[in-house]
């Protein structure tokens, strides 16, 4: 455990030692089974206000950073959460009301399950938003791939001198068109993504052999070409 970790925790039992502590010193007159009640409902409170204070939720290192989704759920869930359930247990301990143990208990009960029903809200939202960014990594990523086999091919025409000029400017332009591209989550668009590379590869052996054959180079280029075309007018679902 860390200097940090465990001045947090440190931090965490005397916040609770001091709730412990209040609770005794301002509801001592009601009965035992009530203050333990009120206690268990105080701390609740205490650890849902602070402890993201203590220990952040928020991890800078996942790049999804799929805490951010849940964030505004969970802090409405939370504080929502601590300030009926505190108003309720002054109000149901006060000298006017002191209300039956029963139903403090069914009150806090109903409080509880609403409150971890909202947690669970918020971390579906947090799933939700992990998911979006896999997704949106893996379509990406689909596009980097295409332009790294573009890369290549464009890469290989530096040293050819026999190719006509006509060739090399469309290599090019279908080289920098490549920035046109969005990602999509598109079947269609995946599969023209691996179709594209699995013929510019072609496209590269060709240009590569030891007897380039200009019109085959040709009509490899124009299939690549009208695959591109074909997968920039294929948008996401």
């Amino acid at each position: 455990m860390t200097t940090k970790n465990a001045i947090a925790v440190l931090t965490l039992l005397v916040g609770e030692s001091i709730i412990i502590a209040s609770m005794h010193h301002f509801f001592g007159h009601l009965p035992q089974n009530v203050l333990y009640l009120n206690c268990v409902v105080a701390s609740i409170i205490y650890i849902l206000v602070f402890a993201d204070l203590l220990f952040p939720w928020i991890n800078l290192k996942d790049r999804s950073q799929r805490a951010v989704g849940s964030i505004g759920i969970r802090w409405f869930v939370s504080f929502l959460y601590a300030g009926i359930a505190g108003v309720a247990m002054l109000y149901m301990n006060s000298n006017l009301r002191n209300t039956p143990i029963s139903s403090q208990l069914l009150v806090h009960s109903v409080l509880l399950f609403l409150l971890m029903l909202g947690m669970f809200m918020a971390f579906s939202s947090s799933d939700k938003v992990h998911e979006v960014f896999i997704e949106e990594t893996t379509n990406r990523g689909r596009i980097d791939e295409m332009k790294r086999h573009t890369k290549e091919l464009y890469n290989l025409l530096q040293g050819i001198s026999w190719m006509s000029a006509d060739l090399k400017t469309r290599i090019t332009e279908l080289h920098e068109n490549m920035r046109f591209l969005s990602p999509s989550n598109n079947p269609e668009a995946i599969a023209l993504e691996s179709s594209f590379c699995a013929e510019t590869e072609k496209l590269c052996k060709l240009i590569s052999d030891s007897n380039p054959n200009g019109d085959a180079i040709k009509l490899q280029l124009i299939r690549c070409e009208s695959i591109y075309r074909d997968r920039k007018n294929t948008y996401s679902n």
